[in-house]
């Protein structure tokens, strides 16, 4: 048995890429690659008493609701640097058009209609498109300066030429559509009766605005007939026949019911009220609501579902309770999900197994793995790890104990495969302390080099990559120290999301994952992209890299700074499986500070200094829900950029591309400023006691004051009762209570 055994072990040797060398490509600079809803938030705010508000009041920050376990954890990232929720609330909106009101302008008819198209705001799309102008000039000159002589990137080198164009006729034709008589901001449905034969509505001062509007645009439009709608003041339908004109009649409250019961069941679980578009294309089975709220987009989107890529990702991805969940930290970013269990088997396990080459203890490791995975930045400690479920870790000594044997040769293969000047390879078998245990892990170490020192001196890493097995799951992980990477394992009795997760998160992702309805969750916060750190790091580390312009990188940077993270989750309730995002950008124009924001976002995409743009919003907005938005951007949280995995994996490209393409920046350390032994300085520092548990602060009451004044009310349609549709109750839910809103409330302050 054991002569076999060493036969074994010399006949095989661990596919590095498979084991230590996966956790460096996806996590370390230096691997192979490196380089990779209120409820009616806007409102309703019902008019109620005073002591009804009060009763409903809930605070804007996050951690005094919380149970204290969560406020702890919030308070820990707000220590951190990091935002307490992934939504922050948004400032409160005037009312919409009525959606029912609207549905009951769609063509009254025998059998269903193929499609209807609801905006309730057209307007809000013309602020996105006034204020994101004011980050593409920039960036997009930039691009094109950047790109020039390299014909691979000859679009970009045109756009900078092209924009100014295209810009000069979207404001000649924004005068044209103001003095149009068209109101936007009353409402627009486009529909297909059953028929085919379309309709457009709108709100219109008369009958031909529409159509005099398309003509001064675009002198070759299609010729259209339009009348005002009898019973609805102000509201005009549209048709490009004339026997569609004059057959029409709106369908009314019951038509409007009709429309509400197909889309909640198209759409399970999403709030319509809430939603300003609302799409249900019934031919295409395409069903999509957006929400607009002052500086956010909620998109709720339930796709084709017979197209071969949607039965694809259906097969693939299955809801699970989220036991690895457990691992992310609130303001962390990650990417969670849950393969079927069968794809697993029939694929992965099942290749292992039929390897002839693998050993015994390989093949039962395999045989444990459930399907679910995590990769998550964790800012105490400093890491970037990729978890992968297990049943039972129980195969990891055994595994361990094979790659032992033939460590020596890996060591020799890695050292001559990734050969990198004055760089010294450390790999072997170590313990590690997981809990009151020790755990064997593979390590492997790479010192020596100055592009060690910087990384670790902007984000806490050093290149020593982990991979070992405890709590259930596979770990692969990169960090500074065992004892750092020890604190990664969940504890006994640790599964799902913890209190400060939760209450981070959406509540609607939250309330579907205790359905047992989610399949993947990813959460990217990416101020920390545009820190002045991030930004003098890629400017240094590619400043001799010839086929990448550091410039033409931060102008890609420039032109997605608006954003400030995104959510995205994918749910399956009733036989649907539905596509979720949720993404906040750095500002709004609600109030003062959220245009202060944009403002600084749009100084520094044109060219401004990151500190001097935005250190002035964290001392203006001390208690803002933004504020670790403001500090990750002025540099001032060091944790961002790990805690925002995207952010460490970005640093490790930056610093890795130069190395293996030989265009190494020698002074980069004095160019940075980085601290001599840096790497070896934040080693020492991770084998220290975690940080001792905060004490969550009290709720401040003195906020910062933002003009919440109600505009004036949109003017609707004329009224009528709506007929309840269902789409409140548990029909086609799976069981699942009905969900909280996606977006935080945020409560009017009285006035004295």
């Amino acid at each position: 048995m054991l002569r076999r055994m060493r036969t074994h072990r010399r006949g095989w040797t661990p596919p590095i890429p498979l084991t230590l060398v996966t956790a460096l490509a996806v996590v370390s600079p230096l691997g192979l690659s490196g380089c990779q809803k209120v409820k009616e938030l806007t409102g309703q705010t019902d008019e109620s008493s005073d002591e009804d508000e009060t009763e409903d009041k809930t605070s804007e920050d996050p951690a005094a609701d919380a149970p204290d376990q969560a406020a702890v954890e919030l308070e820990t990232a707000k220590e951190a640097g990091l935002a307490e929720a992934a939504l922050a609330p948004p400032p409160v909106a005037g009312p919409m058009t009525g959606l029912d009101d609207l549905l009951a302008l769609v063509p009254k008819q025998d059998g269903d209609i193929k499609g209807v198209v609801v905006v309730r705001d057209a307007s809000v799309f013309l602020d996105y498109i006034d204020e994101g102008s004011n980050f593409v000039a920039g960036p997009l000159t930039r691009l094109g300066a950047a790109a020039k002589g390299n014909p691979a990137l000859s679009e970009l080198a045109s756009a900078g030429m092209v924009y100014p164009m295209i810009k000069g006729q979207y404001e000649a034709a924004k005068i044209t559509l103001a003095a149009s008589g068209i109101h936007l901001d009353k409402g627009i449905v486009v529909a297909d009766d059953a028929q085919g034969n379309g309709v457009i509505i709108y709100a219109g001062d008369k009958p031909d605005a529409l159509p005099s509007l398309i003509k001064a645009i675009d002198d070759s439009g299609p010729e259209m007939s339009c009348k005002n709608i009898d019973g609805h003041a102000g509201y005009v339908v549209c048709t490009e026949e004339k026997a569609d004109l004059e057959a029409y009649a709106p369908a009314g409250p019951e038509g409007a019911a009709a429309i509400r019961a197909r889309l909640a069941t198209n759409l399970p679980g999403v709030d319509f009220e809430a939603s300003n578009i609302i799409m249900d294309i019934a031919e295409e089975d395409l069903h999509l609501t957006i929400e607009t709220p002052p500086g956010l987009m909620v998109m709720s989107l339930a796709p084709p579902q017979n197209e071969p890529e949607m039965q694809e990702m259906a097969q693939t991805f299955t809801p699970s309770a989220g036991k690895l969940l457990r691992g992310v930290q609130p303001g962390a970013g990650f990417i969670w999900g849950n393969v079927s269990p069968q794809l697993v088997a029939d694929e992965m396990v099942a290749d292992i197994a039929n390897d002839p080459g693998a050993p015994q203890s390989v093949k039962d490791l395999a045989g444990q793995l459930t399907g679910e995975f995590l990769l998550a930045g964790h800012y105490q400690p400093a890491a970037v790890a990729l978890q992968v479920g297990l049943k039972d870790d129980g195969s990891w000594p055994a595994v361990a104990g094979e790659l032992e044997a033939v460590m020596p040769g890996v060591k020799e293969g890695m050292s001559q495969e990734l050969d990198i000047p004055g760089a010294t390879w450390d790999v072997g078998i170590i313990d590690i302390p997981v809990g009151a245990e020790t755990v064997k892990a593979l390590h492997a170490g790479l010192s020596g080099v100055p592009e060690a020192d910087v990384l670790a001196q902007m984000t806490g890493l050093t290149i020593d990559g982990w991979v070992f097995a405890a709590s259930d799951a596979l770990h692969i992980a990169l960090g500074a120290s065992p004892e750092a990477i020890g604190q990664l394992p969940a504890a006994p009795g640790e599964e799902g999301p913890s209190d400060g997760l939760r209450a981070y998160l959406p509540g609607s992702l939250m309330s579907a994952l205790d359905a047992n309805q989610v399949s993947m969750v990813a959460h990217m916060p990416l101020d920390a992209l545009h820190s002045p750190q991030t930004r003098e790091l890629i400017k240094t580390a590619l400043k001799n890299v010839e086929d990448v312009d550091a410039d033409l990188v931060l102008a890609m940077f420039d032109l997605a700074s608006p954003l400030s993270n995104g959510t995205m989750w994918l749910t399956h309730s009733g036989g649907k499986t539905q596509i979720h995002m949720a993404l906040q950008a750095f500002g709004h124009r609600a109030d003062d500070e959220g245009k202060a924001a944009l403002a600084a976002a749009a100084a520094v995409a044109s060219g401004a200094d990151p500190t001097a743009s935005y250190s002035p919003l964290v001392a203006q907005y001390p208690n803002s829900a933004r504020l670790a938005a403001y500090r990750a951007r002025a540099g001032q949280t060091q944790a961002a950029l790990v805690a925002s995995g995207v952010g460490a994996l970005v640093a490790a490209g930056a610093l890795a591309y130069p190395v293996l393409e030989g265009a190494r920046n020698e002074e980069i350390s004095e160019e940075l400023d980085i601290e001599e032994d840096a790497a070896e300085k934040a080693k020492e520092e991770s084998k220290q006691d975690p940080t001792p548990t905060p004490t969550p602060t009290p709720a401040d009451d003195t906020k910062d004051e933002t003009d919440n004044t109600e505009p004036e009310p949109t003017p609707d349609p004329t009224p009528i009762i709506p007929v309840p549709s269902g789409d409140e109750g548990d029909e086609g839910d799976d069981g699942a209570p009905t969900p909280p809103p996606i977006i935080p409330k945020k409560i009017p302050r009285k006035r004295n």
